[in-house]
This record gives structure tokens, sequence and C-alpha cells, in this order.
């Protein structure tokens, strides 16, 4: 493998998301493939210095200093999971150092002072808290900085590993090994980098419950591993960490310039979100509009955007207000009129009347012609729970929503499940179009999101996770489910959420009946509405567009170092 090959694609596949990682794995795995840096046939074979360190083994248990273990077969052709260039040596791990398991500990044995106690955690993490022991050890069990340790228990994938210990004198935990070799014939960093190369055949044959395993360490000691001459094991080394430092200087670049970016895109939607009036806003949208392509680079990028818009939306700053349209405080009167003739006929109940909306109230002020109302005012029906039947495996002619059904703030019809349940026509549970559906349980995160239900008659229920409103078809339906979903309506519902609970909060139906609306005159509700979808259906596009650049860099990036890493490859 040519070192060139990886330094003139570094850049390139560094972009890519989680591009930084995959190179990283790439560099070790080329490392330990011989990939990395040019065989010298000048260097001395590793079969010499694997002469050397049997007969320096042979001489300290023949001192009683180390002992002997069990004759090991020389490593079989199956046991081979890709071939190494000449000069190079498969060996078995006990062949080449000896390992030391840690100290067993108690937690009654932790002391407040004392000798710090290295466990995997702080392997993993050297921010982590350490317990100490205040007496002396047998000093197998110390560790001295820059020695070599294995974790060899713990959860695949996150504790396996090996490490330099970087920290100071210590006493070492059980499930971690020592790992002991004669630096003069072995660089431990490069055995460091072959062990962590080695972690899937070492998971593998691990033992233990799901997520929780360890290996023996008789399965360690018997794990093959590639061996190369020391002066290569030395290149070997000095290039990875030129690699490494090259990828952390690509990755603090890159972070720098994201730092930049979200800076420059944060500014351009304040300047949006501060915008006096329509016409305002639609200058800073041109802005905004000519950099879209520097400032938005991912799909993340594009929810804030979409926040800023519904913001806009209910302060009265999306579209221009026409002094010609009905104010909206007539249209309240029409409704409450409404509302009265339907509970005369006995097609509704007559609530509790509700206070007009207090000053302390009122995050933002509203144009002439707007008023702010409460949610329950526009409500014909509800706020009211729904039922959570148990659900079936087998398809059944009614469906009720799971809670993702509505997460996302728009109605899914694919998040569901069957019920087998006999409900009549006139069920309190179907869910009708345009039913407005809040979620009354979920995470802070979550928690009031609405949804409007779009979707067939006498089909779908809704669980008692989520409540259902029914709006006065005399008001936009669209408009008062924005309302609830911008930042002003998110955060009013979350602000007033209750439980014990760090992953589920609830809202009642108090809550969600006084929730404030800013209320535009009917046909500005409509205007709104209209240019909210039109500017929704560019971020979608916006999205859309940028989610499927990244999924395209990242296979381009995937399949570039698949293809370095192929055995066979040449540069």
């Amino acid at each position: 493998m040519s070192p060139r090959f990886l330094l003139d694609h570094f850049e390139l596949l560094a972009e890519a998301p989680g591009g930084v990682a995959r190179l990283r794995e790439l560099v070790l795995h080329l490392a330990v493939r011989g990939k990395l840096v040019p065989q010298d046939p000048a260097d001395e074979p590793a079969g010499e210095l694997l002469k050397r360190i049997a007969k320096e083994r042979a001489r300290l248990v023949k001192e009683g200093k180390i002992r002997a273990g069990k004759p090991l077969p020389p490593v079989g052709a199956e046991e081979v999971p890709f071939e190494v260039p000449e000069g190079w040596v498969w060996v078995r791990i006990e062949e080449v150092c000896t390992l030391v398991n840690g100290r067993a500990f108690k937690p009654s044995d932790w002391t407040a002072r004392g000798t710090p106690i290295v466990r995997i955690q702080n392997l993993n993490n050297t921010e982590s808290s350490y317990n100490y022991f205040d007496k002396p050890v047998l000093e197998k069990f110390y560790v001295n900085p820059g020695e070599l340790l294995f974790a060899w228990s713990g959860t695949p994938g996150t504790s396996f590993g090996a490490h330099i210990w970087e920290g100071q004198r210590a006493i070492l935990n059980q499930h971690i090994f020592r790992v002991l070799i004669d630096s003069s014939e072995i660089d431990r960093h490069y055995f460091k980098h072959s062990l962590n190369q080695t972690l899937g055949t070492f998971i593998s044959k691990a033992h233990g419950g799901v997520g929780l395993k360890h290996i023996t360490k008789g399965k360690f000691e018997e794990t093959p591993i590639p061996l190369p001459p020391l002066a290569e094991q030395h290149r070997i080394v000095a290039r990875v960490d030129e690699l490494m430092a090259l990828l952390d200087r690509l990755e603090a670049a890159r972070g720098e310039r994201d730092t930049t970016r979200l800076a420059a895109r944060d500014s351009a939607l304040a300047t949006l979100r501060d915008a006096a009036d329509a016409d305002e806003v639609a200058a800073a949208w041109r802005r905004l509009e000519a950099r879209m392509d520097d400032l938005f680079r991912a799909p993340e990028d594009v929810p804030p955007l979409r926040q800023a818009i519904l913001q806009l939306a209910v302060r009265g700053r999306l579209v221009a207000q026409d002094p010609a349209d009905e104010p909206a405080s007539a249209l309240l009167k029409r409704i409450a009129k409404e509302r009265a003739r339907l509970v005369k006929e006995g097609k509704i109940r007559a609530g509790k009347p509700l206070p007009p909306v207090g000053a302390d109230e009122v995050p933002f002020e509203v144009p002439a012609g707007w008023v702010w109302c409460r949610l329950g005012e526009l409500c014909s029906h509800g706020p009211s729970n729904g039922w959570s039947p148990q659900t079936v495996g087998h398809e059944t002619a009614v469906k009720t929503l799971k809670l993702s059904a509505t997460t996302r703030g728009i109605f899914d019809s694919s998040q569901t499940k069957f019920i087998d349940a006999d409900l009549p026509k006139d069920s309190e549970y179907w869910l009708q179009d345009g039913d407005l559906l809040i979620q009354r349980s979920n995470t802070r995160d979550y928690v009031g999101m609405a949804a409007l239900y779009s979707g067939p008659e006498t089909t779908f229920i809704y669980p008692d996770l989520m409540m259902r409103c029914r709006i006065f078809s005399l008001v936009s339906r669209s408009y008062v489910h924005r309302a609830l979903v911008s930042p002003s309506g998110r955060e009013y519902l979350q602000a007033r959420a209750s439980g014990t609970s760090s992953s589920m909060v609830k809202i009642n139906q108090n809550t969600v009946v006084a929730c404030s609306i800013p209320l535009p005159p009917l046909a500005e509700q409509q205007r709104i509405v209209a240019r909210v979808d039109e500017l929704m259906a560019l971020c979608d596009r916006l999205e859309s567009r940028l989610a499927a650049a990244r999924e395209a860099q990242t296979a381009l990036a995937a399949a570039a170092v698949h293809h370095i890493a192929q055995p066979d490859f040449a540069a």
C-alpha cells in the first residue's frame, strides 16, 4: 500500500460522514497487513527475533521467573485470516508475551485515598474517577506508565481492547491483563495495534450473556497475530502516528469550518426571524437563498429553518396583512355563536367558560386584526384521551396509532398496529379527517407534539397516550396545527409537562384547553398556511437533496475504503 495514495485521498475521505473514524480504522487495518509502509529486504526477518524471544523465555522458565506454558502447535493455514509479507510471521500471543491479570477488589476494599485502581472505565476515559486502595499489593499488580494493557471483559465494541497506560503508577484491577513483552524485540505500540485489529477474533471466542462477555486467558493466548521485523514495526508505528496526527488536524479543521458555518447559518436565521414585516422577511429570505448551499450542508441543518418559518408565521410576519380582512375578533364571535347553537341542539356539551388570555401569558405582540385566544375556544369536541386495547399480530379491520405516528408533527399512516375489536360506527374513538392529535405523554422533547389526521373514517383509532381535538370548520385547522408546533406553541406545552420519570412526562386536558393561540383573520390564516406549505416544500427538497448527497458521499468513501482494504489491493 502506497502511503502517498492515502495522503492524496485523506481529505476527501475524511469529509464523508464518519470518514475520520473509518480512516483511523483503515490505517490500522493496513498497518498490521504490511501495506502501510514498504518492506526492506535488509531487515532481519521476524523469525529470527521470534527465536531470540523463545530462547529468553526458556531461560526465564529455567530460572523460575515465569511458568512454562503448554506447548502450542504452530499457526495453521486455516487460522490465518490474511497473508503477510515476506519476512513476517504468524505467532500465537503466548509465544511473545506474558499475561498478568489484575487484582480482584471488593467495593469494601475501596478507600478515599491511597493508590489509584485502574478499572476498564479508566482505560476508556481518562477523565473517569478512580477508586483507591491504601494497602500494599504484590508488585505484579502494579502498572507503570507506558505499559501495555488489555481489557478482556465487558461489552464487546466498547470495553474490549489494548491500551498504553499513560497515567501514574497504579494498581491494576481484575479483568485487565498486563501484557509483558521484551521491548528490545517487540514495539509495544505495534503490538497494541495488532491486538486491537484482532478484536473480532477475541470477541468471537468470548463467553458470557448478552452484552457482557469475557475471553479466557487460554483463548487469548492461543490467538494468532501477525509479527513483522522489528525495524518494520518501528516504521509502522511512526507512520501510524503521522497519519493519526494528520487525521486529528483534518478533524479539527472540519470542526472549525462547521463552527464557522453554523454561526453564519444561525446569524442568517436570526436575521430572518427578527424581520419586522413581510417585506423584510422576503428580503431576508432572498439573502438566505443566495447562500443556501454554503449555510446548509447537512440534513440536520434544515429543522432550524423550519422552526424559523413557523415562528414568522404565527407572529404575522410571513405574509402581509390586509386591512379588508374580517378581524379575528369577529371570527371568535361567530365561533361562539356556532358553539351555542350546537349546545342547544344537544350535539356538543357546554364547557366551562375560559378566562381571557392574560397579558402575562402573551409571549409576543400580534398584528392589528389578530387576537390571542385559547385552544379550547376553537374546539368543538375535546380534548379527549384515546383508548389502548391489546394489539394483535394479524390483520384486522381496525388499526390503532403508534405514538410514532405523530412524533414528527405530521401524520404517518405506516406507524400503526392492528387491534381485534368490534367498534360501532359512532364510536368516539374513530378518527375523522382533520382531527388534531396531541401527544399527552412522551419524553419532554416530544410531549405535546401535534399532528393532523388525514385518512379514511372508521379505520383508525388513537391510543391513550394521545388526545384528540376537533376544531370548528370556521377556523383553518392547518393554521391551528402550525401554531401548536411552532416554537412558542411547543415551549408552552413542554414547560407545563409534569412527571418524575426522566423518560416520560405528561400534559393534561386543562393544559391543552388553556393553550394560547395567536389567531389571525381567517383569510390571513389561509394565506399563511399556503406560504408555509410552499416554504416547507422547499425545505423538504433541500433536506432530501442534502440527505442524498450525504448518502452518496458515504457510499463513495465506504467503497474507496473497502477497495483499499482488499487483500489484493496494490497502489
